[in-house]
């Protein structure tokens, strides 16, 4: 992976590419998302959100061409129903992936 100003570009096989930020997050409902610069999407991705250190996943998805072509971007709505500590976003790939990213978010919805 390599970075370009704000930009993240991923060139992948069989690895995780992208984690963190470990933040806590209140009782709520949530989106996460990754946000992908337009037609630089190859593969397949696996996007989860887990906490306590990846010990506890809360949602996970596999993202293929398909499913971000749209407005590229790969999201996941999930509920935190009690404070949750090391949160993060989590990113990998069983073959091979490639994208830039452009910018990833949590937001309470």
């Amino acid at each position: 992976m390599n970075r370009s100003g704000d930009v993240f570009d991923v060139n992948a096989r069989d690895c995780n590419f992208l984690w963190g930020p470990y933040i806590r997050l209140a009782t709520g409902f949530y989106e996460a998302s990754v946000h992908f610069v337009p037609y630089s999407f190859h593969g397949t991705m696996r996007f989860d959100v887990t906490s306590d250190f990846a010990n506890n996943v809360i949602v996970e998805a596999d993202f293929d061409y398909d499913r971000v072509f749209l407005d590229w971007t790969a999201r996941l709505r999930f509920k935190v129903g009690e404070d949750l500590h090391n949160m993060e976003v989590h990113l990998s790939t069983t073959g091979h992936f490639q994208g830039k990213i452009s910018k990833i978010s949590i937001r309470k919805v």
